[in-house]
């Protein structure tokens, strides 16, 4: 199956999903991540802000800065482009005006030299993946020009069950996860 098929064919079974069942599978690996030692060793989390179909991690990541992580949010700058802003809480959030994602407001960012990269552990969304950390994103390339940057942070893939894969389709410039949390394991 080619990369746009499964996009659509994820997005449907998605849409098939009952909120109780998202709701169920979202505490279970918010209690993964929680619990995951590649994000309990790391001195600065990069998460992301829950959009409606995707693994709701915002519980998660309200813990992470609790426990003092330094926690940083993606922000759009552009069509193809992010960077990272420290999060500092719900009410630190806007909604960005071109897709309606919410982001932090704040203005300080994340660069590759600010912590080695040893200390940081990206937590990433995808559309899809393998248990073996294969993922397919939505298109644009956002994540994996992000991870591109952070050559030796970990990476820990979330998703539905419906979204976990027996294969995907990847080209040389997608980055695989060291690890992908979902409901099955």
């Amino acid at each position: 199956m080619e990369k746009q098929q499964l996009r659509a064919f994820v997005k449907s079974q998605l849409r098939l999903m009952s909120a109780d069942g998202a709701l169920r599978e979202s505490e279970f690996i918010c209690a993964q991540i929680l619990s995951n030692k590649r994000i309990a060793e790391a001195r600065c989390v990069v998460a992301f802000w829950s959009m409606p179909d995707e693994v709701d991690i915002r519980p998660a990541v309200d813990v992470l800065l609790l426990r003092g992580k330094n926690v940083y949010l993606p922000r759009i700058t552009d069509d193809c482009n992010m960077v990272l802003c420290r999060y500092e809480g719900r009410e630190s959030m806007r909604q960005e005006p071109l897709f309606g994602i919410w982001e932090p407001a704040s203005d300080e960012i994340l660069l590759p030299s600010d912590f080695s990269m040893n200390d940081i552990c990206f937590v990433v969304p995808g559309l899809a993946f393998t248990k073996e950390g294969l993922r397919l994103g939505r298109g644009k390339g956002y994540y994996d020009r992000m991870l591109a940057s952070y050559k030796g942070a970990s990476k820990v893939g979330v998703c539905f069950n419906c979204q976990l894969m027996e294969d995907i389709p990847v080209g040389k410039f997608d980055v695989r996860m060291d690890e992908v949390l979902s409901f099955l394991f």
